[in-house]
């Protein structure tokens, strides 16, 4: 018996140091999750269903990952997308703001038009958000989500 209350506790104590663990992050704000390190590409997914798009999505998941891109956001405002696998590595820097609410992530990278994205989720291992294009061929919206990891 004396072997069964051991474990328990045991177990016990793993579970509260795993529920109190996960909490930090909950303290964070938005802006610290997106600021805490850089952002390595995973995949970019659209709605879609015009071939041209998909095909360009699908091209875009593969020059993303082989160059392998790292997204970095800085507090002081400022974001670079560095292509880490070219020899030299290759970057485009910009600007960034948060919204008020933490929702919407307003950028620029080098002379582009600000683009304004809808933050889907955005934890301290992963940032995935999504942006509303116009399908000119197809005459609608669609969107495309925009995944990175830690």
């Amino acid at each position: 018996m004396k072997n069964w209350t051991r474990l328990f506790c045991g177990i016990l104590m793993g579970l509260v140091i795993l529920v109190t663990s996960g909490c930090e992050e909950d303290k964070l704000s938005k802006e610290e999750l997106l600021t805490a390190h850089p952002w390595k590409f995973e995949k970019v997914e659209t709605t879609s269903t015009n071939p041209d798009i998909q095909s360009g999505i699908l091209l875009a998941n593969g020059l993303l990952t082989a160059v392998g891109a790292v997204w970095t956001f800085y507090e002081d405002g400022t974001h670079v997308l560095t292509f880490t696998n070219l020899e030299p590595p290759e970057s485009d820097d910009g600007t960034w703001e948060l919204s008020a609410d933490g929702k919407t992530l307003y950028m620029n990278l080098g002379d582009e038009e600000e683009e304004e994205a809808h933050i889907k989720s955005l934890t301290s291992s992963k940032l995935v958000f999504e942006e509303e294009l116009w399908d000119d061929e197809q005459q609608e919206f669609y969107t495309t989500t925009n995944s990175w990891v830690k």
